[in-house]
């Protein structure tokens, strides 16, 4: 695909799920451009990349966050200036990244995209379903969808244990299964594994 075809098909809901997060339109653009310069310099590169909208959203959600924590000569924010999703980014757990690792590389973008707003970035499934062009009753069905598929894929690459709420409370690689190495990888950039 070309960059003008992938761009000219995420740039405004790449915009849109900015704007959510920041509020000055100078820094929207500003943020915007450099997740334009990262989709060109993917595509240069040949990066392999399986699903463009659910990276461009992963890499969007990242450059907003590397906006927030860089000191780029705007006044310095204080806590009480950043939004919410911000705050809790610097939460994020290897389990999240591993999740959001899982769900744009194993589950085909239909339902990759959904869950990714809806389940990561606790997006109502309302503005889920504007972002994504489709219904909302479309909009359900994919997401009840995408979590079974999720739960297979992560039931055949791991063992899981829940507790009596279904929380998980230990999980490990499952054994006789030959493993990707792309998500071998992965844990292992996590420090999972």
């Amino acid at each position: 695909m070309t960059f003008e075809k992938i761009w000219n098909q995420n740039e405004h809901l790449l915009l849109g799920l900015i704007k959510k997060k920041v509020h000055s339109e100078v820094l929207c653009k500003d943020i915007l451009q450099e997740v334009g310069i990262k989709l060109h310099q993917a595509l240069v590169q040949q990066h392999p990349v399986k699903n463009y909208q659910t990276w461009l959203f992963q890499v969007a959600r990242h450059t907003t966050i590397d906006f927030y924590r860089k000191d780029q000569g705007h006044e310095r924010l204080t806590t009480h200036d950043l939004p919410e999703c911000i705050l809790e980014a610097s939460a994020i757990t290897p389990l999240y990244k591993l999740s959001e690792f899982i769900i744009e590389n194993y589950l085909p973008e239909e339902y990759g995209a959904p869950l990714l707003l809806s389940d990561l970035e606790q997006l109502p499934q309302k503005e889920v379903a504007q972002r994504l062009g489709l219904t909302l009753a479309a909009t359900k069905s994919r997401i009840q969808r995408a979590r079974k598929k999720f739960k297979e894929t992560i039931s055949h690459f791991f063992e899981v244990e829940q507790n009596e709420r279904g929380q998980i409370v230990d999980y490990h690689l499952r054994q006789g299964v030959k493993q990707p190495q792309a998500l071998l990888k992965e844990l292992e950039n996590l420090k999972l594994f």
